[in-house]
């Protein structure tokens, strides 16, 4: 269906604007119109050219699925996708399925988003955000950090830089290497009282480990992972606190098991995701790749590939459902990624890996949310861009209120 709709503007920024609109601009035409829309000074020209777009399309004219999704990808590519990136279900759902007027709010929003990455070293906050969230500015991200705790309660600060031995334990070298600790066999060991160190990461860190046994696990914000420096005996124990990434090597000798609460995880090698926060409803363990068992008292559940076992605290059920595990271990790959969450469950999100306090009112309107933010964005960058959805914030330090 073709889209009739068109802006009457005589300046070049509205002349682009409308053949985009109309899908008949030329390669040159939208690298030009993406530099007028990344342009500061066009900010506020561009908000009237949505504005209007809203205003005046109706639920008639709305645009093809196929057509959307073509205009998404244009734009996204040619914004730095470390940024933000918003998908089309949550831009239809923000504009009740108005195709146009979606497609060129992302428009708008990847624009602004270019601009901000090519600019960021040269402009104040108060061009970046809007008055509400300025105090955020200078709120960074979390980063590769970390506190070894060994056997004998010796504690060691871990970061992203250089490499190192730190210690030599039950004949297990223990090398930080980056943002990753590594554990390697110097020789054979039988002592079968293994020595156990923990691994914490603060509010605001991550950090990265390789066992003893050569799995790797991604240790998220504000979580504690517990293992032995030798896996001695009959398993493969480790416990959990907070929320990892598993890929576990294979020992059918030895199953390695996961212990979170009152859950445990049993695998022989495989990929999986636990998200067991102590402030969250329930314990979620999903499914990557292989195959595990999940365990809460005398009930258990085999989850296969794409699979998730939710086990809330307030029960001792275990539901087994199929997840978005692309959502799920989004964090990992340095992603915000929202697929139906409300605003609580990102805000505890956000506060963990921001390190800041979130004050929610007593009663949330219901509302849910879909898309990307990168993980290396600012908190006033990612409250912006939940701003533009309808959410507002009063950051007070490293307070954050919402209303």
């Amino acid at each position: 269906m073709a889209i009739d709709f068109f802006i009457m503007e005589t300046s070049r920024l509205g002349y682009l604007f409308n053949k985009y609109i109309q899908h008949q601009c030329s390669a040159s035409e939208e690298e030009e119109l993406m530099a007028l829309i990344a342009d500061q000074e066009n900010e506020q020209v561009v908000k009237d050219l949505v504005d209007k777009v809203i205003n005046n399309t109706e639920n008639e004219i709305e645009m093809p699925d196929g057509r959307s999704s073509e205009v998404l990808k244009n734009i996204l590519q040619h914004t730095d996708p470390g940024v933000i990136q918003m998908n089309k279900r949550n831009l239809l759902r923000i504009f009740r399925g108005r195709g146009v007027a979606a497609a060129i709010f992302v428009l708008f929003i990847a624009g602004f988003a270019y601009w901000k990455q090519q600019h960021r070293n040269q402009i104040s906050s108060e061009v970046v955000v809007n008055r509400v969230v300025d105090s955020a500015s200078v709120i960074s991200p979390g980063r590769d950090v970390a506190i070894l705790t060994m056997a004998d309660g010796s504690e060691i600060l871990l970061d992203s830089t250089g490499s190192q031995v730190l210690a030599v334990e039950n004949g297990v070298k223990i090398k930080k290497d980056g943002g990753a600790l590594v554990y390697s066999l110097e020789n054979n060991t039988k002592d079968s009282k293994s020595l156990s160190n923990t691994l914490t990461t603060p509010r605001g860190g991550q950090f990265q480990i390789s066992l003893p046994d050569g799995s790797r696990v991604w240790l998220n914000a504000a979580s504690t992972l517990r293992y032995p420096v030798v896996f001695s005996g009959k398993y493969r124990d480790v416990e959990l606190s907070g929320e990892a990434y598993f890929e576990v090597v294979s020992n059918r000798q030895k199953p390695f098991r996961v212990k979170a609460g009152e859950s445990r995880v049993e695998v022989l090698g495989t990929h999986f995701n636990v998200n067991a926060y102590p402030d969250e409803a329930a314990i979620e363990t999903s499914l990557l790749e292989g195959k595990v068992k999940v365990e809460k008292g005398s009930r258990s559940e085999i989850l296969l590939p794409g699979q998730q076992a939710v086990l809330p605290a307030s029960s001792k059920e275990i539901k087994k459902l199929y997840a978005d595990v692309e959502s799920v271990v989004a964090w990992k790959n340095g992603i915000f990624q929202f697929d139906g969450d409300d605003i609580a469950g990102i805000m505890r999100q956000i506060g963990r890996w921001y390190d800041v306090e979130v004050i929610l009112p007593d009663y949330l309107p219901v509302r849910h949310f879909e898309g990307k933010i990168s993980r290396r964005a600012g908190l006033a960058e990612v409250l912006h861009i939940l701003e533009l959805s309808g959410v507002e914030f009063k950051v007070d330090g490293k307070k954050i209120m919402v209303r």
